[in-house]
C-alpha cells in the first residue's frame, strides 16, 4: 500500500487499537509505529475491534527516518502555531494533493506525534507538508484516533473523486528514472550534501545553524522533486566543493 500512517512514539496502547480501528474503517492497514509502546497488549487488541491484523502487521522502528525512508512525499500533522512557517493545508486541501500523489505512484507516510506533545519541529523538518485541523480554541487537543480518522476519511474521498481507490491499495504505473519522485533517503542525502558545503565556504556559523538550515529546507522543499532534480542540485554542490 501506498499510504502509510506513522505513529511517532505512541504511549497508550488503546490508543494505537483505535488507531488500527480508524484505519480499517477507511480501508487503510499500513501501520508504522516509531518507538511506541507494546502494541500488541490486550487493550490494544480489544480497541481494534475486529483490526488486530493492522496491529500484528504494523512496521515498528526505532527512528523516524527508518520509517519514511521509501517515501517521497511526507505528511505531518500539528495543531501548534510554528514560529517558522511550514507550508500547511486544511485537512481536505491536504489529502487532495496526497491523493494526487499516489495517483503518480509515489509512497506517502501521514505522520502523528505523540499524544501528549505532538510533533517536534525536527520531526516536521522531515515534511513537505504540514496538516492542521481546524478546531475551536477553547477546546484545541484532539484524540489521536480522530485526527487520524479525520484524515483518512478526506483521503478516501478524494480517491473516490479522481478515481483513485486501487491505487491508493497499491496499484499504479512505473515511471522512468527521470520522472521518478526522489525519495526522502534521497532528498536527505542532498541536505547533508548542502549543509556540509555550506559549512565548508563558511555561509553558516554554529549558533544560528539549526534555524537557519530550517528556513533554508523550506526553499528547496517540495512534495515533487524528482530524482533527476536531486542530482543535479547535488552535481551544483559537488561543483563548488571542487572549486574550494
Amino acid at each position: 500500500m501506498t499510504v502509510r500512517v506513522v505513529l511517532v512514539e505512541p504511549s497508550h496502547p488503546g490508543n494505537i487499537g483505535s488507531v488500527a480501528r480508524a484505519m480499517g474503517n477507511m480501508g487503510f492497514e499500513n501501520l508504522c509505529l516509531v518507538r511506541p509502546v507494546d502494541h500488541l497488549v490486550e487493550e490494544a487488541r480489544v480497541r481494534a475491534s475486529g483490526n488486530e491484523g493492522i496491529l500484528v502487521n504494523a512496521k515498528v522502528s526505532e527512528s523516524l527516518a527508518d520509517a519514511i525512508d521509501e517515501c517521497s512525499f511526507v505528511v505531518g500533522t500539528s495543531a501548534r502555531v510554528r514560529t517558522i512557517g511550514w507550508p500547511s493545508q486544511a485537512p481536505r486541501q491536504a489529502m487532495q494533493r496526497v491523493a494526487d500523489a499516489v495517483g503518480q505512484s509515489q509512497r506517502v507516510a501521514i505522520l502523528f506525534g505523540p499524544e501528549r506533545t505532538g510533533l517536534s519541529n525536527r520531526h516536521i523538518d522531515q515534511c513537505d507538508l504540514l496538516v492542521r485541523i481546524p478546531v475551536d480554541d477553547q477546546s484545541p487537543s484532539i484524540n489521536l484516533a480522530a485526527a487520524v480518522i479525520i484524515l483518512l476519511y478526506e483521503l478516501r474521498l478524494a480517491t473516490a473523486n479522481r478515481g483513485a481507490h486501487k491505487t491508493v491499495s497499491g496499484s499504479g504505473s512505473e515511471f522512468d528514472d527521470s520522472e521518478t519522485m526522489a525519495t526522502h533517503a534521497q532528498v536527505e542525502g542532498f541536505f547533508e550534501h548542502l549543509y556540509s558545503v555550506l559549512e565548508d565556504v563558511e555561509f553558516i556559523a554554529e549558533s544560528p545553524r539549526e534555524v537557519l538550515m530550517r528556513k533554508i529546507r523550506r526553499i528547496f522543499l517540495r512534495p515533487d522533486l524528482t530524482v533527476d532534480e536531486v542530482n543535479i542540485l547535488r552535481g551544483i554542490l559537488t561543483a563548488i566543493e571542487k572549486k574550494t
